[in-house]
């Protein structure tokens, strides 16, 4: 059974508002039931999403879908009518939406919002309203879910979204600098588990080795095991703001380290073989912690190592990973804590 969000299951009631319009359907990582799937497919919305695997579902079940950070811009000589946005966790995403819905509707378009009121959907639609020129129309508000309408009027000022298309340069240590931007989990910093391991792989000689960074967010892995002299880099994560942070972080090292950055759904669409896999799973907070995904993750690991190869997998102390990887055909080396006794680092190997 497919995952449900209830703000989305709300914002697909609005959609026969839009039949016969240009409607454009935006998803972050929050689920679509199937029962949602099927109302944007009879509705036949455009949709755009951040996310590769929303992309690629959309695309599969026939839809117009774009893989983007959340670029709104129609074809050329185009607008949209209306614009459907479950909105999302972080501040500056939700800002540049409107912004962007902003620019891209026609005259009277209509920006349809839906949220959790505990997620700042009022003071978002404070804001938009303020932007857009006109008070937002209510269609259900109850103890949690919150749906409404915006019409464009004449537009404000647009909403501060921190720059959010553009990569920056994030000082994460003295003298240490690293492209990243808005949208990113930690994006001006460094994770504390992903230091931790390159801390310990500098012990480890990558000369002549092919390295797999799975989830590689801006690329602080990726862009570590270059400097310890991996021989060739393939860089996967399924966020758009991450590939393009990754790319970036990633350009000093070309071409001595040959680097492919890959969009995909947990390296589904990878076929190659690696020596060494390193991962930084998203099992912390504000993302599922359950098995089924640390699952995945250990089998895709599993699929992607080559013979004699090693995975290195850190993760936060509470997760315990030995039974799991066990079954996922994974043999375990070492466990490790850091100084913090925050953080595990595994090594694994494949069970022969």
């Amino acid at each position: 059974m497919s995952a449900t969000d209830a703000c989305c299951q709300q914002l697909a009631t609005a959609l026969h508002h839009s039949r016969g319009q240009s409607a454009l359907w935006i998803a972050d990582e929050s689920p679509i039931d199937e029962a949602t799937w099927q109302q944007l497919v009879q509705a036949g919305v455009s949709f755009a999403s951040n996310r590769y695997n929303q992309v690629a579902e959309a695309e599969r079940r026939g839809l117009k879908a774009s893989f983007c950070d959340f670029d709104l811009k129609p074809a050329p000589g185009r607008s949209w009518d209306a614009i459907y946005f479950r909105i999302a966790k972080e501040k500056a995403v939700c800002h540049k939406v409107v912004n962007e819905a902003a620019q891209w509707l026609a005259p009277g378009g209509t920006l349809w919002l839906a949220g959790l009121k505990q997620e700042g959907m009022k003071s978002l639609l404070n804001k938009a309203a303020n932007y857009f020129g006109m008070a937002p129309r209510m269609h259900r508000a109850d103890h949690k879910v919150l749906l409404a309408q915006l019409m464009l009027g004449r537009a404000g000022e647009p909403l501060d979204d921190q720059n959010y298309g553009q990569l920056r340069q994030v000082e994460t240590g003295p003298g240490q600098y690293f492209w990243s931007k808005p949208g990113l989990f930690g994006w001006q910093r460094v994770d504390r588990g992903s230091e931790f391991m390159v801390q310990e792989l500098s012990h480890l000689s990558l000369s002549g080795r092919s390295v797999l960074d799975l989830g590689c967010g801006y690329g602080y892995l990726s862009a570590s095991a270059a400097q310890l002299g991996a021989a060739r880099i393939c860089a996967t994560d399924n966020c758009a703001a991450a590939l393009a942070a990754c790319e970036r972080n990633l350009e000093p090292f070309a071409p001595a380290v040959p680097a492919q950055v890959v969009a995909s759904d947990c390296a589904e669409e990878i076929a190659q073989k690696f020596d060494l896999v390193i991962c930084n799973p998203p099992f912390h907070s504000g993302f599922s912690t359950g098995p089924q995904l640390h699952r995945r993750f250990l089998q895709s690991i599993r699929d992607h190592m080559a013979p004699g190869a090693e995975a290195w997998v850190v993760v936060n102390q509470f997760i315990r990973l030995e039974q799991l990887a066990g079954e996922c055909g994974l043999q375990q080396l070492t466990r490790q804590r850091d100084g913090d006794n925050r953080f595990d680092l595994y090594r694994f190997a494949l069970i022969q």
